[in-house]
């Protein structure tokens, strides 16, 4: 309220300043009296030397009448009348502008938790992350070693941690065992961030020691959902892995960790991991070890480039003789925004989506500008006798403008309420399903701030032209001119039309975007992925996390399929360590005995684990050989399938049956025995790539830590979800399942970045396209009420009834056209930037322009029609008389 205090203080000494000018312009008058001058000669004689003093003085209070709190809240009790008297109109334009605010807050403000936002933690400008590139120039994680190495050696941070994030934790609670996200950090991770829990203590540096008791700090969500919120939570043991933890800590609620969109339900030290089992070894020394994550805190005054410098140089020790011949270099990035694979994912489609809803909030001001400047006709004589009243002409604009920022403030407060709910559903969309995605997204300066700067440029946007033309005009010329003359209808109707023509264009730029997205989804979904996805149920388990290695291991995933064929309904079951349309992959050498002149250097292909009856049971069809069955066990001859482009590009012309292959890492050659059909494995918009398959019972059974099953069924696959379940509880009641789902809904989840867009985007599009068939219907029926007059001329002197209806059609079809040629110009100039979004459809596809067009033309028909047909039934006689 400083500002307040100061604007009374500054109007105290303005009140004090005039007073004094007053008392000396009295005092000369009184003066001047004194020495024979007539009143009147003196107050000439006073005022002619005082003038420049009382001009500044006269502005003074102007400038102050239209700063004054009084002068606002006179204009504000105005508006509110004004508006109460239209009641109609005030609640169509804030609910249009409600929906238009609503859509640009709730898009600006997962943008802004998504790709902007500063992590929750103390000063995170100093904060970077480091990447330590492995030998052949990727970045990959780093040894624990080197960041220890980096920890006591470096000269350029105040502190410095590290991260990773394990495969999953199984943690039992209540006898309930499930799998969660976790991560393992050093013990100074809390402590460096800046982060103090809510309840407890953070981890310390005395956890993340050899031999310290295993210790864990839980997510705000991961408390309040598993633990109930529990004051006591504190000091409880849950099992983790098979390990007896106890909870120390429970993180702020707004606090997710360094991954944007991601959330860690639980954090543990890392030398805690040395009790998991991780892949059926038990990781008790530190030197296997590796981190997926290193951030520091810079300290004061140290850059970017110091800092890589300083750690390169480290870095270079580390390294053996041979790997510092290939010289790779660190590189320090800024870490203020912490993490984020959602970054990657859905920033080009968030960027789009505010551009979308900048066009969207365009066409919304557009909209309320025409029916503002529809209501200032009738306005104008109002305001006409103000100005001759001797009002001025900035007053009347300060007035109007206050009226319209009444509507959009009203309009702004109901669009932040539909935000809350908009954010919601853009968050559920965003959902992968295997984690919903966490964004720490509510209404906080930076949103409010944005709420505030959009509803000013949108009162500005729709409301100064509209004022300025309300206002037009010297009072006694307004005055004389206050019925409507012919030239100021073609005005008001030149610029309305103007406005509706935007609003087409906008709505036509919109259409053809979500057109192209239409396009592009059904394109996709249209993609033979090369394996029949309905009738699929899959899941994943991962044993290891369970304590189970090596023959246990094997046992487990035989006797989980054979529990999951006596499931009545299903018809065929597989498994494979890679679910199909995800993104793991595993790329491995490849070298073949026979071709080896033209395969060039270090040839790779990617390798998937597969099951019995793995092609049976995915529909995939097999061009020749045979497929895997039980036999191909540990015990028999090593065999593979390759896929048609693996045939191919490994073997040209020839049959690759029964030729031999050799995989790194593998003793023995392996012999192909089949060739399936190309298949899609990682996205339906990939190019087929060469794959081998190898059933995973010839591997050793610690290679595969974990399986993703596939049940192919007779009836709906959902329905036997708790069957499954059952069965698998049977086993192992600690055997956790992850990512339960049919086929159908893998491929669904594979294409939410298209669903997303084509979604969202129809929804704007629909309600511009309804915004302008408001806007075209508005200046007709606005037209054709200004040319009553003509109408009932033209049709006295002998016009029927189908030339007025054909008049009025022709007016509101030649504004759509020229909107249309206005947006089609944009679109080919900015469908262009939409490229990398598109798929098997171009950004000036022809029949989605003509599409968009042909649908406009119905709507602006469709508006035209009542006016016309008002036109059409106006009486001449009557028109006539009124003249």
């Amino acid at each position: 309220m400083g500002w307040l205090r100061q604007l009374f203080s500054r109007r105290r000494r303005y009140d004090e300043l005039s007073e004094t000018i007053r008392e000396h312009l009295d005092e000369k008058i009184a003066d001047l009296m004194d020495r024979g001058m007539s009143q009147e000669e003196a107050e000439r004689t006073a005022h002619r030397e005082f003038g420049n003093v009382m001009r500044i003085e006269e502005r003074s209070r102007e400038v102050w009448q239209w700063l004054t709190i009084e002068s606002v809240w006179a204009d504000l009790k105005f508006g509110l009348r004004q508006l109460r008297r239209s009641p109609t109109f005030a609640i169509t334009t804030i609910l249009i502008i409600a929906l238009g605010i609503g859509a640009v807050i709730s898009i600006f403000s997962v943008l802004d938790a998504a790709l902007l936002k500063a992590l929750p933690v103390h000063d995170p400008e100093s904060l970077v992350i480091v990447e330590s590139p492995d030998v052949h120039g990727g970045f990959d994680g780093s040894p624990y070693s080197t960041f220890q190495y980096f920890r006591n050696h470096n000269d350029v941070f105040s502190g410095i941690f590290a991260s990773s994030i394990p495969e999953g934790l199984n943690i039992n609670v209540a006898g309930k065992s499930q799998l969660v996200q976790g991560q393992i950090v050093s013990g100074d991770y809390y402590s460096i961030l800046g982060v103090s829990p809510i309840l407890g203590r953070a981890l310390s540096l005395n956890d993340d020691t050899p031999g310290a008791p295993p210790v864990a700090v839980i997510s705000y969500d991961f408390w309040r959902k598993q633990l109930g919120a529990e004051k006591d939570a504190i000091g409880k043991r849950i099992d983790i892995n098979g390990t007896q933890f106890t909870i120390i800590g429970v993180t702020p609620r707004q606090f997710f960790g360094l991954m944007i969109g991601w959330s860690p339900d639980v954090t543990v030290p890392i030398h805690a991991q040395s009790s998991f089992l991780i892949h059926g070894t038990t990781q008790n020394q530190e030197s296997s070890w590796e981190v997926d994550t290193i951030i520091g805190r810079l300290k004061p005054g140290v850059t970017n480039g110091q800092a890589r410098a300083n750690l390169d140089l480290l870095f270079q020790q580390t390294l053996t003789s041979q790997h510092q011949r290939l010289q790779p270099r660190i590189e320090v990035i800024p870490g203020r925004m912490g993490l984020s694979t959602l970054r990657n994912r859905f920033s080009e489609v968030l960027l789009l989506l505010m551009c979308a809803v900048g066009l969207l909030l365009l066409a919304v001001s557009a909209n309320v500008g025409n029916l503002l400047l529809s209501r200032s006709a009738a306005r104008r004589e109002e305001m006409a006798m103000r100005l001759a009243l001797g009002a001025t002409r900035s007053r009347l604009i300060q007035q109007l403008l206050t009226e319209d920022l009444i509507l959009a403030m009203l309009g702004g407060v109901i669009g932040l309420g539909l935000s809350i709910v908009i954010d919601k559903l853009l968050l559920a969309l965003l959902a992968d399903g295997s984690y919903p995605i966490v964004l720490n997204v509510h209404l906080g300066y930076s949103t409010l701030y944005f709420a505030a700067l959009i509803t000013l440029v949108t009162v500005l946007l729709f409301g100064l032209l509209p004022a300025l033309y309300t206002t037009k005009g010297g009072g006694a010329h307004s005055v004389k001119a206050s019925t409507r003359t012919t030239r100021q209808t073609k005005s008001s109707g030149n610029r309305g039309k103007i406005l509706v023509t935007s609003q087409v264009a906008i709505s036509f730029l919109l259409l053809v975007g979500v057109g192209l997205f239409v396009h592009t989804l059904q394109a996709l979904k249209g993609v033979n992925p090369g394996f029949n996805p309905q009738n699929i149920l899959q899941f994943t388990v991962n044993p290891t996390l369970a304590g189970y290695s090596g023959i246990s291991l094997q046992n487990l995933y035989e006797s989980l399929l054979t529990s999951m064929r006596s499931i009545p309904g299903v018809r065929a079951v597989s498994a494979s360590r890679f679910a199909e349309l995800t993104p793991g992959r595993a790329d491995v050498g490849i070298s073949v005995p026979s071709q080896t002149s033209s395969l060039g250097d270090n040839p790779t292909i990617q390798e998937n684990l597969v099951g019995p009856d793995f092609f049976q049971t995915m529909g995939m069809t097999l061009i020749s050989g045979r497929g895997f069955t039980l036999d191909d066990n540990g015990t028999a001859s090593k065999v593979a399938v390759l896929n048609e482009a693996a045939s191919e590009h490994f073997f040209g012309s020839l049959n690759p049956i029964g030729e031999s292959i050799r995989l790194a890492g593998a003793k023995e050659a392996i012999q192909v025995i089949g060739v399936v059909k190309d298949a899609k494995y990682h996205s339906l918009r990939e190019p087929v790539e060469p794959i081998v398959l190898v059933p995973f019972l010839q591997l050793p059974p610690d290679s595969v830590p974990r399986l993703t099953f596939e049940l192919r069924t007779a009836e709906t696959p959902s329905s036997i979800i708790p069957t499954v379940r059952q069965q698998v509880h049977r086993i192992d009641a600690n055997l956790p399942l992850v990512d339960i789902k049919t086929l159908t809904e893998q491929i669904d989840q594979s294409l939410m970045s298209e669903k997303l867009l084509t979604t969202l985007s129809s929804l704007f599009a629909s309600f511009a396209l309804v915004l302008a068939c408001v806007g075209l219907y508005g200046t007709l029926a606005y037209a054709v009420s200004q040319r009553t007059n003509e109408i009932g001329i033209r049709m006295a002197l002998g016009a029927r009834k189908s030339d007025v209806l054909s008049l009025i059609l022709w007016q509101g079809t030649k504004l759509a056209l020229m909107g249309i040629f206005l947006g089609a110009g944009m679109a080919v100039g900015l469908t262009r930037f939409m490229r990398t979004l598109l798929f098997e459809v171009k950004p000036t596809d022809a029949v989605t322009f003509v599409s968009a067009a042909l649908l406009l033309m119905i709507v602006a028909l469709t508006a035209s029609v009542l006016p016309a047909c008002r036109a059409a039934s106006i009486d001449p006689m009557q028109a006539l008389r009124s003249e």
